[in-house]
């Protein structure tokens, strides 16, 4: 992979990845238009795990209430102890809402893969996204805070987006609107609720990575140093790793940003119109 494909996919993941417009179906959509299939886990996990570093510096303020809240230090005021009550809140709430995604996840994740690369279902997902979007405009803030009961409904929301062209950020922020969470809230509860996704997402495809190379070497009899590994097999350069790990790391940042100002401004229909076109402009380039 050149560094400069390594600029490209690393934007895409982390623009994407945050904005309601498909992690999984832009890369794949990416992929495809450079003439690029990654049979290198290494890639992919590297830019999943910067933009799970962008999202932490992002809420840093709500993880050391969180932290606090996990671990607390003597007696608190009246302001500490409402810090740590807000993350003990979110901290339940990041646990409950991320269970739906966790058993769907063990129970079909070899499915997922296998259709990972799938240009046609990810064609045909990306307007159902868009049309969810579009049915936002009919949420009506009740100013309701982040509470395990609603971290549930946003949950399996989060769990349908395991479906490639389907937008966990887009499920996420629309369902957590659509139950009259505040808008900021429903924008910093999806968020948190990434970080298990992007993590877990990228610890699942390290062992699947590193058990396939174990499998491969176990059926040619002994390790051959000389020769690459399954792993090696796409020649994943160092520098096309550390590009795409700091592009997608600062435009995740750019990401937070502008989700959090279009959903202030109620306007996440926006999106919506652009996942039904980008779709059908799809379709017909193909």
């Amino acid at each position: 992979m050149s560094w400069q494909s390594a600029v490209i996919l690393g934007m895409v993941q982390g623009l994407t990845e945050l904005l309601p417009v498909s992690s999984s179906g832009h890369l794949v959509l990416a992929e495809t238009l450079l003439g690029l299939r990654l049979t290198d886990l290494s890639f992919e996990i590297a830019v999943h795990v910067a933009t799970a570093a962008a999202v932490c510096f992002y809420l840093r303020a709500e993880l050391v209430s969180m932290l606090r809240a996990l671990v607390p230090w003597g007696a608190a005021s009246s302001s500490e102890q409402g810090v740590r009550d807000r993350g003990r809140t979110l901290l339940i709430a990041v646990v409950v809402g991320t269970l739906p995604a966790v058993v769907v996840g063990l129970v079909a994740y070899d499915a997922v893969e296998r259709v990972f690369h799938s240009v046609g279902l990810t064609v045909a997902a990306l307007p159902l996204t868009g049309v969810f979007l579009l049915s936002t405009k009919l949420a009506r803030d009740r100013r309701l805070g982040v509470s395990p009961v609603l971290a549930l409904v946003v949950g399996l929301a989060q769990a349908v987006a395991i479906i490639p062209g389907i937008s966990r950020s887009g499920m996420t922020v629309g369902a957590a609107l659509l139950l009259g969470m505040k808008k900021d809230d429903a924008v910093k509860f999806s968020f948190l609720l990434s970080l298990p996704a992007i993590l877990g997402g990228a610890v699942l495809k390290l062992a699947k990575d590193a058990g396939e190379s174990a499998a491969a070497a176990s059926s040619a009899g002994a390790v051959d140093l000389a020769s690459p590994t399954p792993a090696a097999a796409s020649h994943l350069s160092t520098t096309a790793l550390l590009v795409g790990s700091a592009v997608a790391f600062v435009f995740a940042l750019i990401a937070a940003r502008t989700l959090l100002g279009v959903v202030r401004r109620g306007k996440l229909e926006y999106f919506g119109y652009y996942c039904i076109l980008a779709g059908v402009a799809f379709l017909v380039f193909t």
